[in-house]
């Protein structure tokens, strides 16, 4: 006799494949690791030397995977807008996320950088694709029915994927990269790679932790989300196994965020334990004796590190403090038509330059439109006479039989200008041909190093955002739109020229260049939605969060968002983030539908 297999609802098959869905971004999309060669195009990417490769190894697989995952929420989303028709709208949640998607539609119609818009930047590969991608797993996210066994179920993948992360991060900091072990290599490589030498090493002049996340600021910027749930977990939980196992892990995180040195995630979880204690306050004085174990823990593991490092961690956290400013007597170097524009702390130099047709050049200086004298020695170098101007000179190079290239040196930076066909060119440290444009600033100034430069990218950034307000730049153009050539500017904040500065390091900066401040707008809304909604619910004593579920995903979202002042989205951290917010706020309204 033949027994018929049960059938479910349509709505709990639904359900599954959302939650397989979504539990595959949150445990296994951020450990995806592949080596992969790319071909992008390099006709708009003006500090790519030709010839160059491109390959990845941390983002391309996670974005194409993203991509992938969103899609088939969409398929699943589809069929629930055909079922719940224009029930499926009537949310608020749904509305504000649906306003972000024309938004960023629109930053892409106007943007100069199509391809990139689309399918994101090297190395970091999060275009249109995958920020829709992001909103549909948000919404599938939301939608979803999390019940006890499906809350469950995103513990225990949640558990074993930071755990694995963990452990990759303690090896790395002790200097035992598994990306890099043998007998792993073949398992991250495609058969055509898999004979090439490849290095994957993470570490830099200090022990750091990367883990398969690409950066070591994304280490920690990740354990503002992991940390929050583990933590929380470890204080509610009944079951002793689970409840040591959830404080082992939150130790090995934290650890992890130590030796990331990475400050953003600090200062994040640093504002997210004020809420923590201010949600559990009640669970925290009802058991101090567990609450006084989990502190003697968490001071004896900084305590622990900091004599580990020899007090880096301190040291690390000290410098965000540290208020010192620095001058410079060259401010800024930029052309206008065929003139080369120096300005100084006490003027501003004025190279008029005319090139006639047999290749030679004549120079003209006037300091303040007054014209000065330059005088060349046995050498050729060329130097003024006035004491102010004691740091620039300029000298000519052959370039080919034909050309001769105008040098101009300013404080040990060299500056190579090409005169082609009557226009000024900067031929720059990559052999491209570029015009050298003024670059705006605001703010920060002689504090451009705060923060390892962030505030000379904010400095830059800022008047792009105030230039295009409304509808940005388009997805992940940032390292295209930022001036590059502001080599000077580089130089003081950096020690090198050789620098290319591909992101904002500030997550409400990076959404208003990519898609404008409607997008900031969506952004920020759906964050405060969620954190606002709990709040007020737990002022108002309307439930007791007898689901601690809601008070870790506050904190952790509260943390990201604290983080984010000074981290960017990415394929690595932010999908997590976007799947736990579609989590609280479906836990938040079916909690506040209980009580109405």
């Amino acid at each position: 006799m033949k027994v018929k297999k049960k059938r479910l609802p349509a709505n709990q098959t639904e359900d599954k494949i959302s939650l397989l869905l979504l539990l595959f971004t949150l445990s296994v999309v951020p450990l995806l690791v592949r080596v992969t060669l790319v071909d992008y195009p390099k006709d708009q990417l003006a500090w790519v030397k030709e010839g160059y490769i491109f390959f990845d190894v941390y983002s391309y697989i996670k974005s194409n995977v993203l991509v992938m995952l969103g899609s088939i929420g969409a398929l699943i989303l589809g069929y629930k807008i055909f079922k719940e028709k224009v029930q499926f709208f009537k949310s608020p949640v749904v509305i504000i996320t649906l306003v972000g998607m024309p938004a960023i539609m629109l930053s892409i119609i106007a943007s100069k950088y199509k391809y990139t818009s689309i399918f994101g930047l090297y190395e970091r590969y999060e275009g249109a694709l995958v920020l829709f991608s992001y909103f549909i797993l948000f919404i599938l996210a939301y939608k979803t029915n999390w019940t006890k066994e499906s809350k469950d179920k995103f513990f225990a993948v949640f558990f074993i994927s930071n755990l694995i992360l963990s452990i990759i991060g303690v090896l790395q900091y002790f200097g035992h990269d598994p990306l890099t072990w043998s007998f792993i290599r073949p398992l991250i490589t495609s058969f055509e790679l898999n004979a090439a030498n490849m290095n994957i090493d993470t570490s830099v002049t200090y022990r750091v932790i990367g883990q398969t996340l690409y950066n070591y600021n994304y280490v920690s910027f990740f354990a503002t989300l992991s940390l929050p749930i583990f933590l929380t977990r470890t204080l509610y939980e009944h079951d002793l196994r689970i409840k040591l196992g959830s404080a082992g892990l939150s130790l090995l995180i934290l650890f992890n965020v130590f030796g990331s040195s990475a400050r953003g995630g600090m200062v994040g979880l640093a504002a997210g334990l004020v809420l923590w204690v201010v949600l559990n306050w009640k669970r925290l004085f009802s058991n101090v004796k567990l609450t006084l174990i989990l502190s003697a823990l968490l001071i004896v593991s900084f305590i622990g590190f900091e004599l580990l490092s020899d007090g880096f961690v301190t040291m690390r956290f000290a410098s965000i403090f540290q208020t010192e400013t620095q001058t410079y007597h060259i401010k800024k170097v930029y052309t206008e038509a065929d003139d080369i524009i120096i300005e100084t702390a006490t003027g501003t130099l004025a190279l008029k330059t005319d090139y006639d047709s047999e290749g030679t050049w004549s120079i003209r200086a006037l300091l303040d439109d007054v014209e000065v004298e330059s005088v060349g020695d046995a050498q050729g170098n060329y130097s003024f006479t006035d004491e102010d101007l004691a740091l620039i000179s300029y000298h000519f190079e052959k370039f080919d039989e034909s050309k001769l290239l105008l040098v101009v040196v300013t404080d040990g930076i060299v500056w190579p200008f090409i005169n082609i066909d009557d226009t000024l060119y900067l031929k720059n440290i990559y052999g491209h041909d570029v015009i050298l444009k003024y670059a705006s600033s605001f703010g920060f100034e002689g504090r451009e190093k705060a923060g390892s430069a962030r505030g000379y990218i904010w400095s830059r950034t800022l008047p792009l955002v105030a230039a295009s307000p409304i509808v940005g730049y388009g997805p992940d153009t940032f390292a295209q739109v930022f001036p590059q050539e502001d080599y000077i500017g580089k130089y003081y904040s950096y020690g090198t020229q050789n620098m290319i500065v591909d992101k904002a390091h500030n997550i409400y900066l990076q959404q208003m260049m990519n898609s404008g401040i409607i997008n900031l707008i969506v952004y920020v809304a759906l964050m405060a939605l969620f954190i606002v909604s709990g709040l007020r619910k737990f002022i108002e004593g309307k439930f007791g969060f007898d689901d601690y579920l809601i008070p870790a995903i506050m904190v952790a979202i509260t943390s990201y968002a604290v983080a984010g002042l000074f981290n960017d989205s990415s394929v690595h951290v932010a999908p997590v983030y976007w799947v736990m917010l579609g989590m609280g706020l479906s836990l938040v309204y079916k909690q506040k539908e209980k009580k109405v």
